[in-house]
């Protein structure tokens, strides 16, 4: 047990045609080679083609072969930005991930460890926001389900386009959750029960799905990194006991 499991949030607090920007810490354990649309780390979808939403996915079924973060924006004219990282992301590390969107500019763009990775632009943008969002998975109504491998902790969405200096400070500690423009803050470090605490917006989650937990960290594979949710794909069942 401990496969198909995922953390669950409404939809982002923003207003109307504002900038964004979503950043976490991401831990791969594997890239799943069999999944066409890649392994989904954060997706906001239950979506109708007018909706905005950030995705970023574990993808090693790109043209170059190789394994890349890739980041997704999908624009309310139905309209897709997307952005691999410019080289293959290491496993069995941590990585921080920043994209933004600048609602000034209409410029979507992307960073790893605060090095810039590109951004994508589009004047078409508009403000209806997706419903849900999730963290391992997929929520896309397509049917669609690609667990991703590995782990996320200290998930921010801020109501603004954070700067490269703002990017380079807030990649290396933990939020108070009282910072300006921070929207929502989730540390995943609860250690029991199975609500997930939104320490600035009061936008609480739930896990989802057969977790388990072992060493006072939510998890559905061993671990011992603390303060993370661990999300595992449905093809390493042999993980599990």
């Amino acid at each position: 047990s401990g496969q198909e499991s995922y953390a669950s949030f409404n939809g982002p607090s923003l207003a109307p045609a504002s900038s964004m920007t979503y950043e976490l810490d991401i831990y791969i354990n594997s890239f799943i080679e069999d999944m066409g649309h890649g392994a989904y780390i954060v997706s906001t979808g239950n979506h109708a083609p007018s909706d905005v939403w950030i995705n970023l996915y574990a993808d090693s079924v790109n043209s170059a072969g190789v394994n890349v973060l890739q980041a997704h924006m999908r624009t309310g004219d139905a309209l897709d930005l997307s952005i691999p990282s410019l080289s293959p992301v290491p496993l069995n590390t941590w990585v921080h991930a920043t994209m933004i969107w600048n609602n000034d500019t209409y410029t979507f763009s992307y960073y790893l460890d605060g090095v810039f990775q590109g951004s994508v632009s589009n004047e078409a943008y508009n403000a209806n926001y997706v419903d849900e969002i999730r963290v391992g998975n997929t929520s896309d109504d397509s049917g669609i389900e690609n667990y991703a491998d590995g782990f996320v902790k200290n998930f921010a969405i801020w109501s603004k386009a954070l700067n490269q200096s703002e990017i380079n400070a807030y990649q290396n500690i933990i939020l108070t959750g009282k910072e300006d423009n921070l929207v929502h803050y989730w540390k995943f470090n609860e250690g029991s029960g199975n609500v997930i605490i939104d320490y600035a917006g009061g936008n609480d989650g739930f896990f989802n799905g057969d977790w388990l937990l072992i060493s006072d960290n939510y998890t559905i594979s061993d671990s011992t990194t603390l303060n993370e949710i661990s999300f595992e794909s449905l093809n390493n069942y042999e993980e599990y006991s």
